[in-house]
Parts: structure tokens; C-alpha cells; sequence
């Protein structure tokens, strides 16, 4: 008997790599047998502000000490690349108080003489399981011309992690809370560096940051002036896009990961160097830009207290907005790139978003996967570059005609 459960325990790496994993292998495996369903533009439906509240407070939050209190070997004063880690504390309302919760960001101001005013602002988002240090071969280059901002999304990197077990699953770690973050980060933040002015202000989102920032746009549009979306994800967890076979499958293991000790067991067999440098390698196309240095930045802040709850309720949310959701809302310029060889988000299914109107360019970046800011970077800063120089092209003709029109009444 004990040979038996030891036999099945090891098999729980196998299962949740299949539950994260799977749902991209389904589209692959099973996409000629069971065509997918084409994309249809749903009727536009603003959602309810989606904030955290409840009614009863949850465990203290794990969130990264005081300057003062920290101990650097765990939240490094600075980067893998030498870029100073600063910390905002941002102040929503979980289980109905008010929480102080240091989220983990960095900045380079532009370095063009003569353009501090009115200098673009680029908020750089990460993926899932990804946090600021994933942009560290892009921002150098991209503050060339413009402030350049990373954030770790909440739960994620070296910001505050609430617990998410006393509160009903995926209240906290979800898109519209997500959303909300960036956009007070974006005024009380890249605003105020700004000494109160409103600077253009541009998202660069990669997988599941993508859905944050579209998110963000549909939410807070005021905020956002334009998005470039990188292999964004498709969200194929998402129970509307699970057959019907599939769906008690992975409701059920969800529960069984999220709910008992299997979850922490199942996380402390993937948290480890060699299983996410191998599932690091799927998501690249050139895995030998899956350095040590990539591995220690990702795995690094994994291990730190509260990480593995953040996990195993995230791999749970199988609800919440779809890219095809939030496009059509989108009023804001959104340029999609995407990773020809992408084993996770297949192109082909990406491509069915250039029908959405705020869609107005569909780049296809050869020879790369998932992560194409990070393995093909110098590819992806020209693109951002260019899309930069789009869009504020685009603003100054707008301010122009405002200003004829003004003068002409």
C-alpha cells in the first residue's frame, strides 16, 4: 500500500504540468478532430467594478517587509541587471479594511535630453508566473525614448501576497483586480513622476498581463492610450473553452490542488530549478535562451512565503474575461504580436483577433515562442519602438486638429 501511494504521488508533477500545460496540448492534439469554435464579437457588457470585498478579513497578507526590515538575500535592493527595485504600497479594500500591500516596480526615466515633458510612459506587465525581471533585457533600450516602468502583479514576484485560502477562490488573484492595480499605479505612480501631468501612457503585456491590460483599457480607459499585447493568452483553461468531457475533470483537480495538502506537495515538486527550466524550454523556440539567469529570475521569488497559495488559486480560475471578451470594448489602439512558434498560445488561433476593430496591426515574430520579449528582445524593442512612435505621431496630429478647430470656433 505505501509503494502504491508513493507510485501516485509521483505522478502529481505529471498532473498539474497536464492541468497548466494541457490545455495548450489540447488545442494541438485535438484541433483536427474537434474544430474550434470561431471567435463571434459578443454584445457589449460593461462589468460591475469587480473589487475585493467580504465580509470577513482574511490571514495577514504575505507581503515583502520594510525597507529597514528587509533581508536583501530575499527582496534584492536591485535587479538581476542592476535596476534599483522600488516598492509602492498600494492601499485596496480586501475583506472589507482597507490593506497597505508593497507591490514591487522599476523605473528608468527617459534618457533624451530636451524630452522630459511629455515623454511617453511604457508599463511593461509580465505573465503568469513571471514578474519584473523578465523585461530586464528591454527596458535599457526603451528608456531611450520614453519612461520605462516594470510591476510585479500582485501575488506575483517580489510583491505582497495575500492569502487566498480564507476568501472564496480567485476574489483576489483575478483579472479586474489586477486591472485595478495598474490603473492606480498608473495615476499614483507614472502620474506623479510626471509631477501631476498626465503623460501618454502605453501597455506592453505579455501572456496572461495581456488580459490584465485590456482589463485595464475596457475598465479605465482614461488611463490607457494604447496597448501592444505580446502572445497574449487565449485563456483555454477557461471553462467556455473546455468540452464538456474535460470539465468535472479539471474542476476536480483544481479543488484537490487548491483546497488540500496534494496542492503544496504537487507546488514543492515544480518549484524546483530543473522542472521550470524544462517547462521554460516548451515556451521557448530557441531554448538555449533558457539561461541560469532566466531559471534564478523566475524560480527566485517562487519560493518566497505565500507564492505557492497564489499558484495553486490562479491555476483554479477558470472563470473571468476572455480576450474576446474585452477586445470589442477596447477603444484604444491595440497592436497584437505573437511568437510564430508558440507551443502554448498557437498562433493560428491568435490570428482570429485581427477581426476586432481597435486591432490595427497583427505582427508575427518568427522564430519564437511564448516569451518573445525575453528571446528575441532586440526584435521586440524595435517593434514596441516603432509602436511608440505610432502612437504619439498619431497624438500630436490629434492635438493639432484640436487646436485648429479651436481656433477656427
Amino acid at each position: 500500500m505505501t509503494a502504491m501511494l508513493r507510485r501516485h504521488l509521483s505522478l502529481l508533477p505529471s498532473l498539474v504540468l497536464v492541468l497548466v500545460i494541457g490545455p495548450y496540448l489540447y488545442c494541438h492534439c485535438f484541433t483536427q478532430t474537434h474544430p474550434r469554435t470561431p471567435i463571434r464579437r459578443p454584445a457589449i457588457r460593461r462589468r460591475a467594478n469587480m473589487g475585493v470585498r467580504h465580509a470577513q478579513p482574511p490571514e495577514a497578507a504575505h507581503q515583502p517587509p520594510s525597507a529597514h526590515e528587509r533581508d536583501h538575500s530575499l527582496y534584492p535592493a536591485y535587479s538581476l541587471v542592476g535596476i534599483k527595485n522600488d516598492y509602492w504600497h498600494w492601499r485596496p479594500e480586501i475583506g472589507g479594511e482597507m490593506r497597505e500591500l508593497p507591490i514591487r516596480y522599476q523605473f528608468l526615466q527617459c534618457e533624451s535630453e530636451g524630452q522630459r515633458e511629455g515623454v511617453p510612459s511604457i508599463i511593461c506587465v509580465h505573465g503568469f508566473g513571471g514578474n519584473c525581471d523578465h523585461w530586464r533585457r528591454n527596458v535599457r533600450d526603451l528608456a531611450k525614448n520614453a519612461n520605462v516602468y516594470t510591476i510585479d502583479l500582485l501575488g506575483y514576484g517580489y510583491s505582497a501576497k495575500p492569502n487566498p485560502r480564507e476568501l472564496p477562490p480567485n476574489t483576489i488573484y483575478n483579472f479586474h483586480v489586477w486591472a485595478e492595480q495598474l490603473r492606480d499605479f498608473t495615476q499614483e505612480v507614472v502620474n506623479n513622476k510626471q509631477r501631476g501631468s498626465r503623460s501618454p501612457t502605453y501597455l506592453v503585456c505579455n501572456s496572461v498581463g495581456g488580459v490584465a491590460g485590456l482589463q485595464q483599457a475596457v475598465s479605465y480607459p482614461h488611463t490607457v492610450d494604447g496597448v501592444l499585447l505580446l502572445d497574449i493568452s487565449l485563456r483555454l483553461l477557461n471553462e467556455r473553452k473546455q468540452s464538456p468531457l474535460q470539465r468535472p475533470f479539471v474542476r476536480g483537480l483544481q479543488w484537490v490542488l487548491r483546497e488540500t495538502q496534494v496542492g503544496q506537495f504537487f507546488f514543492s515538486r515544480i518549484a524546483q530549478k530543473e522542472t521550470v527550466r524544462n517547462v521554460l524550454k516548451q515556451a521557448y523556440f530557441d531554448d538555449t535562451q533558457v539561461t541560469d539567469e532566466l531559471v534564478d529570475a523566475i524560480l527566485t521569488p517562487g519560493l518566497l512565503p505565500g507564492a505557492a497559495e497564489v499558484f495553486l488559486d490562479f491555476i483554479s480560475y477558470s472563470s473571468g474575461p476572455l480576450p474576446e471578451d474585452l477586445l470589442p470594448q477596447t477603444n484604444v489602439p491595440v497592436w497584437i504580436a505573437w511568437g510564430e512558434n508558440d507551443p502554448w498560445e498557437p498562433i493560428d488561433m491568435g490570428r482570429d483577433y485581427e477581426q476586432f476593430e481597435c486591432v490595427e496591426e497583427f505582427i508575427v515574430l518568427g522564430s519564437t515562442g511564448h516569451c518573445p520579449m525575453d528571446e528575441s528582445p532586440s526584435e521586440v524593442n524595435a517593434l514596441i519602438e516603432r509602436f511608440i512612435q505610432r502612437m504619439s505621431a498619431r497624438r500630436k496630429e490629434n492635438e493639432r486638429e484640436r487646436g485648429v478647430a479651436v481656433a477656427d470656433a
